[in-house]
């Protein structure tokens, strides 16, 4: 646009250099979590329980699909949703990072986006073309009628009809700053221009706040609400009652967006002093518009709509359209949403003497200018652009027609961002299967449809995705490009085939848009993982106090083989499932290091099968606090073992080992010992006189069973909580002395930090809260996770800090609910709702579209092109 390069903004964000903004590559590496996206964005509004969608696109400009690394997917939380960021964080960064970026196991990301997908643009339907105003006032209406109007004064631009409560925009217009020394007063047409100086806008229908924006050729751009001046320079979203409000960094243009689906872009130039703005409407306001920005119906005829309702027909001459429509749209004190300064109101801004100039009365537009060869260069700056071209006249300035331009070059963007791709019809897309056991060639027939909503020519693209290392086993036969071809796989290939081989297939129009399909590759049996022959297993991790389940994949299996699953030096019996697939369940494996598994049928030689994880148990302790004497019995929850199970158990309190039996229950049982220690001591599990191998817990030792001076307790209810169960803490409010309306609530956890078990702040639960005695805490799966290890128990303290003192609650543990799957299963399992994710948007199908709609989406900044100024939302 007219206003800047993408590393600026007149509204104040943005300010941090960026010379490599137009890198592709750079781009590229500044997406944090999506590396192979060049631009992702995230859904502004949220579901019903809370959820969020991101997309994602590529080099190509298209829509990444859901399950590619680089894909978007749903958030269970959404960062500006009514969960804390901390939740965003740990539900869904944490997991896509623990499964797609570092876990060692094949199929890991593939299955977080089973559980997290994202969607196709199938349904997106991109905005109407906008209406738009710019430079001496050039005006295109919402059916898209092009007209000029010089009023001066303030007019409404945009009124919803049909309806008490709804959008409202209005516009104020001052004379064009001409340059210095020039005058039109010598000029048979000595009428001036005008342009747009200001714009006022509210939408009752959602409560808006109302949202002012004025720009000024001596001062800089200012942007009310509610008649309170508003700043972006920390940040590039404002969030607002009923509107958000973003600086694009790219254009440097404002988009005003609310909560009903209007959408506002603003281009505001500080050095010409000229506003210039698109205005987009949802299509529940079709038929229900007046105003200089026309009456939306599609129909161009009744675009001039008088006040009164006469219409002025479009081939009128300027001063008709000026005195019988654009006059009639002058607003009244009453009326105003401006805010206005000291002395002024809505009469400051109008003149009734003013004689607007009509571009088309015959004279030529440059008379006024004296500067030499100035028109020669306005013609060359401008070429076919005409509105151009007369801007630059009319003020002899060569930036003010430049503005203009950079608005239709704009508007010309929108509109072509509208194309659509060819979509992939329902149904037609199929599943390749092959037998990794099977000879000859492997010809399979493909037959995809497509169609283009606009009907455009367009050709299909083959690629396989996956076979970076593994060299590429198909050929194809047939027109690809026609969207019916065969796939050929070399059986020497498929026999070292890797299990997350998909076919892709690109669909693009004449004009450059194209969407995507993977047609899946599933290898039915015989198949192993990769050129190495290993096993394919569905994780690599398993308990250390066994039954975990393992379906393998390898060979071809039958209902009458025999299967044994050999973990290192231990046996058990595999159950037949399928042709494809056995199941395992992994024995009691007491030992830290991973054990080797593998499998052999029929008595053959076994199939390597790798290394397993072991984990270790979720544990906890009763009673959570012992006296320095000991002497306590102490009861370990978690691994349940068989009441006359022979295991020569031992419980370490520190470095002192004790004995243990297995009570009725199968739960471990000791005699706590004397403890050298006051504080923290951690407690774990060994086998015989193995080193402990069990998860660590902890647990309070006092002195003579009394607590530290001038610390209290918080009483406080339960033992042991799971992730998502609800603890009430309570205490005495007259305990809190000093100030005692208010107080802080943070959580501590006890961890090992520089060699030493200590109590760390994890996170602040209640800043300023009331003082009532009472506080309500939610388990969540990221409070045992943070700065914890895999199977880790959480052990906690919560603190209520008053004015002059504080107050500790007893030391609790949480639990986890579910075993871990090399952390990943365990991160990507929560629960989510897809029918509740239903109810957010599409994705669009392109990033010019993305980056275009502001009405349902918005840039995600974690990877975002335009991510060279402050904060993005």
């Amino acid at each position: 646009s007219g206003s800047g390069s993408g590393n600026s903004s007149p509204f104040g964000a943005c300010r941090v250099s960026n010379a490599s903004a137009a890198s592709g590559a750079d781009r590229q590496s500044r997406c944090i979590l999506h590396s192979e996206a060049t631009h992702c964005v995230r859904s502004v509004q949220v579901s019903r329980t809370g959820q969020a969608r991101s997309c994602c696109y590529g080099a190509t400009g298209g829509l990444m699909p859901s399950g590619v690394r680089g894909g978007g997917f749903v958030y269970q939380a959404h960062p500006l949703g009514l969960t804390p960021s901390y939740s965003h964080f740990f539900l869904d960064v944490a997991p896509f990072v623990q499964c797609c970026r570092l876990s060692p196991f094949e199929g890991s990301c593939r299955d977080f986006f089973v559980r997290r997908p994202s969607s196709t643009c199938v349904g997106y339907r991109p905005p109407a073309p906008p209406a738009r105003a710019r430079g001496d006032p050039h005006i295109g209406t919402l059916d898209q009628l092009g007209y000029t109007f010089n009023g001066l004064g303030e007019y409404v631009l945009v009124q919803q009809t049909g309806v008490e409560r709804g959008f409202l925009m209005q516009g104020r217009t001052a004379l064009a700053p001409m340059r210095s020394g020039a005058t039109r007063q010598g000029c048979a047409n000595r009428g001036q221009a005008t342009v747009f100086v200001a714009v006022a806008m509210v939408d009752r229908a959602v409560g808006s706040d109302t949202v002012q924006v004025m720009v000024d050729a001596q001062t800089t751009v200012q942007v009310l609400v509610n008649g309170e001046a508003v700043s972006f320079l920390t940040q590039r979203t404002l969030r607002f009652s009923g509107v958000d409000l973003t600086v694009d960094c790219r254009s440097g243009r404002l988009t005003v967006v609310f909560g009903s689906g209007v959408q506002v872009d603003l281009d505001a130039n500080a050095g010409t002093g000229v506003l210039s703005y698109m205005v987009v409407l949802p299509d529940s306001m079709l038929g229900r518009t007046a105003g200089l920005l026309g009456t939306w119906n599609n129909n161009t005829a009744d675009d001039l709509t008088a006040r009164s309702g006469a219409v002025v027909p479009a081939s009128a001459s300027e001063e008709v359209v000026f005195v019988q429509f654009g006059q009639s749209w002058q607003i009244g004190a009453a009326e105003s949403l401006f805010a206005y300064g000291p002395q002024q109101s809505v009469d400051t801004f109008a003149d009734p003497d003013f004689v607007p100039l009509f571009t088309d009365q015959p004279e030529s537009l440059f008379c006024g200018c004296v500067e030499a060869g100035f028109e020669q260069q306005a013609r060359a700056l401008c070429g076919s652009d005409t509105a151009c071209l007369f801007d630059a006249a009319v003020t002899c300035r060569l930036d003010v027609g430049n503005q203009t331009r950079g608005d239709d070059e704009d508007f010309d963007d929108v509109v072509s961002s509208r194309n659509m791709p060819p979509v992939f019809l329902a149904g037609t897309v199929p599943t390749v299967t092959i037998r990794g056991d099977q000879t000859g060639s492997i010809s399979v027939a493909v037959g995809l449809v497509a169609r283009d909503p606009e009907d455009d020519d367009f050709s299909f693209f083959f690629e396989v995705l996956g076979l970076s290392s593994f060299g590429n086993p198909f050929r194809t036969t047939g027109n690809v490009s026609s969207g019916s071809f065969g796939l050929v796989f070399v059986p020497a290939a498929v026999a070292t085939l890797p299990s997350s081989v998909v076919v892709q297939v690109r669909a693009t129009d004449v004009f450059g848009a194209s969407s995507v399909v993977r047609v899946p590759i599933v290898c039915t049996c015989g198949c192993f993982d990769g050129a190495s022959r290993a096993l394919l297993l569905s994780t690599r991790s398993v308990s250390m106090v066994g039954n975990s389940s393992i379906d393998v994949r390898g060979p071809c299996f039958g209902v009458a083989d025999t299967v044994e699953c050999i973990f290192g030096s231990l046996r058990t019996a595999g159950r037949f499932v399928s042709e494809s697939v056995v199941t395992c369940l992994s024995p009691r494996l007491y030992r830290a290091e991973p054990v080797p598994f593998s499998l052999s049928l029929n008595g053959d030689e076994p199939f390597s099968g790798g290394l397993l994880v072991l984990t270790s148990p979720s544990v906890s302790l009763s009673p959570a606090t012992l006296p320095l004497l000991g002497g306590v019995r102490v009861t370990v929850f978690g691994p349940v073992f068989s009441p006359r199970e022979a295991v020569d158990l031992r419980v370490f309190f520190g470095l002192e080992a004790v004995a243990c039996e297995i009570d009725s229950r199968g739960l471990i049982s000791c005699l706590a010992p004397i403890m050298y220690t006051v504080g923290q001591v951690s407690v774990s599990i060994g086998i015989g006189s193995s080193q402990p191998i069990f998860a660590t817990a902890a647990v309070q030792v006092m002195e003579l069973s009394h607590f530290q001076p001038g610390v209290q307790r918080v009483l406080r209810e339960g033992q042991q909580w799971q992730t998502g169960q609800r603890v009430q803490i309570r205490w005495a409010p007259t305990d809190i002395q000093g100030d005692s309306a208010l107080v802080n609530v943070m959580l501590y956890r006890f961890m090992r930090r520089e060699g030493q078990w200590r109590w760390i702040p994890v996170m602040v639960l209640g800043n300023s809260v009331e003082n009532s005695g009472s506080y309500w805490l939610t388990i969540e799966r990221f409070m045992v996770f943070f700065g914890g290890t895999n199977g880790d128990v959480g052990t906690f303290m919560v603190r209520v800090q008053g004015r002059w003192n504080q107050l500790w609650s007893e030391m609790f543990t949480v639990g986890l609910d579910s075993e871990l799957d090399s952390v990943c299963s365990a991160w990507s399992s929560v629960t989510l709702e897809l029918a509740a994710a239903a109810d957010l948007p599409v994705c669009p199908c392109t990033l010019a579209q993305a980056q275009r709609d502001r009405r349902f989406f918005a840039d995600d900044p974690l990877c975002a092109q335009d991510s060279s100024g402050g904060s993005g939302s």
